[in-house]
């Protein structure tokens, strides 16, 4: 009786090892053609989303899972491509197989990229975030409190006597939610003035990891841009090596 007792506790744990470690959640670490490289993967009723970080070039993930199988789409923003993927969950281990030209052959090939579990998957509950410290320490919380508030980010035009500005808006909100604005353009010159007036306001999801912002719209979660905040200034990396720099106004 004492040994089937063991035996079934025994079995009890393995399997909640199991549904612990085999999970498409999580950040995992590989290499690509000779980049260390991260993959953050979060699974959803809707299938997983993954984005890879290999030295700041960054590439997204959207596809579907069947237990331990996955298939789908990898885009990279640089090179406005997309291909299909297959990949495989092996406990610890996510297996992701692609037919792309290797840049080092310059020749279609079949690739193989094996990346290893490092860390599981943050917690989801907003109350367990907390605000960061340090811009140079890492942000391991799902919503950064440094960022709530309002932010603005213009771009400005001057030609002879005729300039205009065009105005975003953010409103980042402590419950993982937050609104963003069309551009606002206005200006003119001597001669003619415009005002494209606020435009349509949308919402979306959003939460951190790693200095990295994610957005969900209804499509699941996507890789936005790695973040710098000093003060109330905002700095934004996107995919394609892009910047900009939001002010804090609220």
């Amino acid at each position: 009786m004492k040994l089937k007792f063991l035996l079934g506790f025994f079995l009890f744990l393995n399997g909640l090892s199991a549904q612990t470690t085999e999970s498409w959640n999580g950040t995992f670490e590989g290499n690509i053609l000779g980049v260390t490289a991260r993959l953050i993967g979060h699974q959803s009723d809707r299938g997983w989303a993954a984005t890879i970080d290999a030295n700041n070039y960054m590439i997204n993930i959207q596809g579907s899972i069947a237990e331990m199988q996955s298939s789908g789409t990898i885009s990279d923003p640089q090179r406005g491509t997309s291909i299909p993927y297959e990949a495989t969950l092996n406990r610890n281990q996510i297996i992701l197989k692609i037919e792309d030209i290797n840049p080092n052959s310059g020749q279609m090939e079949k690739m193989e990229f094996a990346f290893t579990r490092i860390a599981p998957a943050p917690e989801t509950n907003a109350n367990q975030s907390s605000s960061s410290g340090s811009n140079n320490s890492a942000d391991n919380t799902t919503h950064d409190q440094s960022l709530l508030g309002t932010w603005r980010y213009t771009e400005s035009y001057v030609s002879g006597d005729f300039s205009f500005a065009t105005d975003w808006f953010l409103w980042v909100n402590a419950d993982g939610s937050f609104q963003y604005s069309d551009g606002r353009t206005a200006g003119g010159g001597s001669n003619s003035s415009i005002d494209s007036g606020n435009g349509d306001v949308h919402n979306a999801k959003w939460k951190t990891e790693n200095k990295s912002i994610f957005v969900d719209d209804g499509n699941g979660w996507q890789f936005y841009a790695k973040y710098y905040k000093e003060d109330n200034n905002l700095m934004l990396t996107f995919g394609n090596g892009k910047r900009q720099v939001w002010e804090k106004i609220e």
